[in-house]
């Protein structure tokens, strides 16, 4: 079996109760496969969520860190914010288009970045058919939450089904650009070599993406416009 790093044995202790496995003793280098196989899904998942906060604009000073590292209340994959903090997520129907386009893509950029950061061709086309199917197996948080707000901002000419649709569009799109793609990496990387992610570790990523206020000439036009939908 394949030497484990201290964030493979950390994630695998946790990990392994929720397939109903032993830990240490059901470690073999299957169980290591495909414990690897999710940790890195999760790296990428939970770096894709950060990368596209730091581009849509989204607030960030917020986050306190950053995990991998299964949790007993939050699951795999979490972060943890400031106090008092509620944004985004209290959404009304007279919520503007452009915003929840943003949030939109916050959330769905985990589920992109997961699958484009998965090496395993087999769990790599499973990912890809949730997406392409909108099929909630692999996210059983994100897409149900986006469903819920795209209903919240359907409008007559935009109905939900519509805004998810162009809302998964963007979201790849945004994940194509090679700063946002590079955050995604180096941020994957970081999670995967240490676990956990302090905002001081996590900011100096963010900021090298060129958020759409950073943005130029019909680049620019095009991002503000789709975010300024009232």
């Amino acid at each position: 079996m394949n030497k484990i790093t201290d964030t493979e044995d950390l994630f695998c202790s946790q990990w392994f109760q929720m397939p109903g496995w032993t830990y240490p003793q059901d470690l073999n280098q299957r169980t290591l496969d495909i414990a690897r196989r999710r940790l890195r899904e999760i790296a990428y998942h939970e770096a894709g969520h950060i990368a596209a906060r730091a581009f849509t604009g989204l607030d960030y000073s917020h986050i306190l860190w950053v995990s991998v590292i299964p949790d007993e209340d939050e699951g795999c994959g979490w972060g943890v914010l400031s106090r008092g903090y509620n944004a985004e997520w209290d959404f009304a129907d007279s919520t503007p288009l452009g915003l929840g386009y943003q949030v939109l893509l916050r959330l769905l950029a985990g589920s992109v970045a997961g699958i484009r950061g998965t090496v395993d061709p087999e769990y790599r086309e499973e990912l890809q058919d949730d997406w392409n199917y909108w099929e909630w197996e692999s996210d059983e948080e994100d897409f149900p939450r986006a469903e819920e707000i795209s209903h919240m901002l359907a409008r007559r000419h935009h109905p939900a089904h519509h805004i998810i649709r162009q809302a998964k569009q963007w979201t790849e799109e945004m994940l194509d650009r090679p700063d946002v793609w590079q955050c995604v990496k180096t941020l994957a990387g970081m999670l995967l070599r240490e676990g956990t992610l302090s905002a001081r570790e996590i900011y100096p990523a963010m900021d090298r993406v060129v958020g759409i206020h950073g943005l130029k000439g019909v680049d620019r036009r095009k991002w503000l416009r789709r975010f300024a939908q009232k």
